[in-house]
């Protein structure tokens, strides 16, 4: 069910009495969850809670909406059940490609508390480039894709895009670790290591410089994520990266991702893909809902 999500967001507010309190728990923000609440009472002409102080009161449409919601997950989850039984899911098997930061942290977790659920099926994690992911996904070698600024492609169908960051990476111990957000001048203060050439972020990267007209002499390049991350941990260098590629990874809790203040650095475009004319596999579907699900709390 597409907007299943959404109605457990409600549920949750329903049951907690607050916006806040509901999007703590499901680990979403109280911004998103109170927007979509907005758009369904618009669509539906009538408000479905109360605002009160201290939180929220279901309203008399609210109480009849979420009895329907209640009753609606039920039958989904009964749905699901049959559905996984009837297509012998508890064997299978789940290819997915992608670049090697994703499969450190996003993939990791994905991967760990899907298994959880269906110890019977193998997960087949491909770390590759950007052209060798398409290749393989068009090729349907891998079932699922995860892609930064994905090209016009026509061998591919891209089930969602997420705007994942770009941002500075520094340990949590360096000197610019208490801003909440740096300019490319206070990063050239320090050692820098890039991704190489044959990453995206390193041609965005040189380019902002260059317009910024600051002195740009990284002291690494390198196309392993794993490496940039770990030298940022001494304390002195400074690297960039996507949101996606510092959060789940095992370095989270040491690592801090600052916004960059300067103007033209752009959101790096972060595409869930999967073959063109083809109908994905029941255990693929359930682990990109999952996937999605992981992208849309970066």
């Amino acid at each position: 069910m597409i907007h299943a999500r959404m109605l457990r967001y409600l549920d949750e507010v329903a049951r907690t009495g607050s916006i806040r309190h509901a999007a703590d728990k499901v680990n979403v923000s109280s911004s998103a969850i109170n927007r979509q609440i907005l758009d369904l009472e618009a669509e539906l002409g009538t408000p479905i809670f109360h605002r009160m102080p201290r939180g929220v009161r279901l309203t008399s449409a609210g109480e009849i909406l979420i009895s329907h919601i209640r009753q609606t997950l039920k039958e989904y989850d009964r749905t699901r059940e049959r559905m996984l039984d009837l297509q012998g899911l508890k064997a299978g098997h789940v290819t997915v490609a992608a670049r090697s930061g994703l499969a450190q942290g996003l993939l990791t977790k994905a991967g760990l508390a899907f298994q959880a659920k269906f110890p019977r099926i193998k997960m087949t994690v491909r770390s590759l480039t950007a052209e060798q992911i398409m290749s393989q996904v068009e090729a349907g070698d891998a079932d699922l894709g995860l892609i930064y600024n994905l090209p016009p492609h026509h061998g591919l169908h891209v089930m969602e895009v997420f705007e994942t960051p770009l941002g500075a990476v520094v340990s949590k111990d360096h000197p610019l670790a208490n801003q909440a957000s740096v300019r490319l001048s206070q990063c050239a203060d320090y050692p820098i290591v890039l991704s190489d050439r044959w990453i995206t972020v390193n041609r965005v990267l040189t380019t902002a410089f260059a317009r910024a007209k600051l002195p740009f002499a990284p002291a690494f390049e390198t196309n392993s994520i794993a490496m940039m991350k770990a030298l940022v941990l001494d304390g002195r260098h400074v690297t960039f990266l996507g949101m996606a590629d510092v959060r789940y990874s095992n370095e989270e809790d040491r690592l801090k991702h600052l916004p960059i203040r300067n103007a033209g650095i752009p959101i790096q475009p972060l595409a869930l893909v999967h073959r063109s004319n083809a109908t994905l596999g029941l255990a693929a579907s359930l682990f990109a809902e999952d996937l999605r699900a992981l992208l849309a709390k970066i």
